[in-house]
């Protein structure tokens, strides 16, 4: 997750209060969950999860959602949304996420908006990704990229994939204007994208 400056900033009352969330908002979202097919009674965990945005839409659409994120993030999103579910995710001393702190098997979906490019040893977060969802189940990821796209991602088809940078130079500009201030260096990246992928089988 980058250095301990990158992380202090991610938990910060001042990114975990900027309003649009994450580029695209709740527009991105949605759209994430149309192109993934999810249906109401779907298991979804939002990774990263942030102030708890995406697992509101997903129980908006009766969706059984659950957010995660390191304990610090998750400290502020329960007084500021007590009433939804959300885990603490324990980063490993390698810099990797660590276990989920789920079962195998456990979800429909697994959405994570955003953040695994901030994410360090992002190999061992995908086997927990993988380890988690249920045969064919569906990893909607969103995020800033630099490189050839779609993006590769080893147990996984894309489904579907979109250009999404519009919304990454409306989220820029929004910080700019709400804050004052540059939009933060670990967001860096040649453009945004939306995108689908399913669970190959083993």
């Amino acid at each position: 997750m980058g250095d301990n400056r990158e992380k202090d900033f991610y938990a910060s009352q001042e990114w975990l209060s900027f309003s649009p969330g994450h580029p695209g908002g709740k527009d991105s979202t949605l759209r994430l969950l149309n192109k993934g097919n999810l249906k109401r009674g779907d298991r979804v965990l939002d990774l990263c999860c942030g102030t708890g945005d995406s697992v509101r839409i997903c129980q908006e659409r009766e969706m059984m959602a659950t957010g995660v994120d390191r304990p610090d993030v998750i400290r502020h999103t329960r007084v500021h949304d007590p009433e939804n579910q959300y885990r603490e995710w324990e980063v490993a001393p390698d810099g990797g996420g660590g276990a989920l702190p789920f079962d195998s098997l456990a979800f429909d979906a697994v959405l994570c908006e955003c953040s695994l490019s901030l994410l360090e040893d992002q190999q061992s977060v995908l086997r927990e990704i993988r380890r988690v969802l249920k045969p064919g189940g569906r990893l909607l990821l969103s995020d800033v990229h630099c490189g050839a796209l779609p993006l590769v991602l080893e147990g996984f088809e894309c489904l579907w994939w979109e250009d999404a940078a519009d919304t990454l130079r409306s989220f820029a500009a929004s910080w700019l204007w709400e804050t004052g201030s540059p939009f933060p260096a670990g967001c860096g990246g040649d453009g945004y994208f939306l995108s689908v992928y399913r669970l190959l089988p083993e």
